[in-house]
């Protein structure tokens, strides 16, 4: 009985296999050409205010074939992507913006012309793609301002797709140091150490630092700080590391740099030091990320390297950082107050 039912399953196995089969619907092996998609690219995720947002909008033939976008204001011999595909048309526009949690706005589109402007038929070339770059400063005034921005861009009344990029415009800002013996302000070196400054600021902004210590003090050298443990041998509670971003940036007093590994420049993490003096052997050998130069600065710089230590540079008296605090630069402030009244 059991070797029956055995041989009457693989018979209704195979015969349900051969229906199934046969139920298909016809393949076809031509293949439908693949869509026309839409790309913003970014420069960075994080501007300063005051920076030209610089945004690339693309559209990428995927297919095997060439695509017809349609009829589009005319554009010299056909180099970039058409300023109306950007923003569309009036009534009707393809690219918004949404400033925070507000309310997206759709970018202004000009009015259309007394005379009907001139068109043509835009085909992009099987794998092939066109683009604009745009400063959206330009086209968006308002992104001047802090905050944090999302792009949606739907080209062509979404025929290719809808791409959207998110961004961050910030205040430049300067670091405040609060110690015992005073504070130290640094103005932070945005331009050439932009990961490695962003790397402290974010730490900063959570506190990471506040109650730390100065673990180290070598008079005519350096003070060396912000290690979780208390010890020099500490990361970043994540244990993410930073590539370095050197330059000939001269190592003098007030200068403050990321510390590293011995023989890895790429191991920065959350440890930082300021120099007590002109130290030139450190000149393009340590990541630089700002520099302190105002005479409270210096002096509390000077206070802390007279304290006692033992024969490696540790205080015998524990050198807490209370806070360290973020400020709006005064370089960021004229810039914000030279931006206002503008359109």
């Amino acid at each position: 009985m059991v070797a029956e039912a055995y041989r009457l399953m693989r018979q209704w196995s195979r015969l349900t296999v051969g229906l199934s089969l046969l139920s298909l619907p016809a393949v076809s092996l031509a293949q439908e050409p693949a869509p026309t998609r839409a790309e913003i690219r970014l420069e960075k995720s994080i501007y300063l205010v005051g920076d030209p947002i610089w945004a690339e909008f693309l559209i990428r033939n995927c297919g095997d074939t060439p695509a017809q976008l349609g009829p589009v204001r005319a554009v010299a011999e056909g180099t970039s992507l058409p300023l109306d595909l950007v923003l569309g048309a009036p009534g009707a526009g393809a690219l918004s913006v949404r400033f925070r949690d507000e309310k997206a706005v759709a970018v202004h589109v000009p009015t259309e012309e007394t005379s009907a402007p001139a068109t043509t038929d835009l085909t992009l070339a099987a794998r092939g793609a066109l683009g604009l770059s745009v400063d959206l400063h330009t086209i968006h005034p308002q992104s001047r301002y802090v905050g944090t921005y999302a792009l949606e861009w739907k080209p062509l009344g979404g025929k290719c797709g809808t791409a959207t990029a998110t961004f961050r415009v910030e205040a430049r800002q300067d670091v405040i140091f609060i110690t015992d013996f005073g504070r130290i302000t640094c103005k932070m070196a945005y331009e050439s150490a932009p990961h490695n400054v962003r790397n402290f600021l974010d730490l900063t902004r959570e506190g990471f630092y506040n109650g730390k210590t100065f673990h180290r003090v070598v008079p005519g050298f350096a003070v060396q700080g912000g290690c979780p443990k208390g010890d020099g041998s500490g990361l970043r509670p994540d244990g993410k590391t930073i590539v370095a971003e050197l330059t000939p940036h001269a190592f003098d007093i007030g200068t403050l740099a990321m510390a590293h590994k011995r023989g890895d420049r790429d191991s920065a993490s959350c440890q930082f030091f300021i120099t007590l003096a002109r130290v030139p052997e450190l000149d393009g050998e340590f990541t630089v990320i700002g520099q302190a130069s105002d005479e409270e600065s210096l002096r509390t710089l000077r206070q802390i390297a007279t304290q006692a230590t033992d024969k490696n540079g540790r205080p015998a008296r524990p050198i807490v950082l209370r806070s360290v605090n973020l400020v709006e630069s005064e370089e960021s402030v004229a810039t914000r107050s030279r931006s206002v009244g503008q359109p």
